[in-house]
């Protein structure tokens, strides 16, 4: 009867341990992933069409680029 005593505490004990710190892990509320994952602004290339992140593209004037060959081309 001892062992079983023993298993229950310690079944007791996992779980209140796994509550208290899913409760001390603060929450986890979808927004914080949704502001890591924002949209970026995309722009077309101007020689290929292809739609790049603007801070990936390549520009020329007012017109972007998605590498040095299409802007050299233009």
């Amino acid at each position: 009867m001892g062992i079983v005593r023993l298993i229950i505490i310690g079944v007791a004990v996992w779980l209140a341990f796994k509550l208290f710190k899913r409760m001390t892990s603060g929450p986890s509320t979808p927004e914080s992933s949704v502001k890591e994952s924002a949209p970026k602004k995309m722009v077309q290339c101007k020689q290929c069409g292809l739609h790049v992140p603007i801070d990936e593209a390549l520009p020329k004037g007012d017109d972007h680029f998605c590498c040095d060959e299409h802007r050299d081309q233009d």
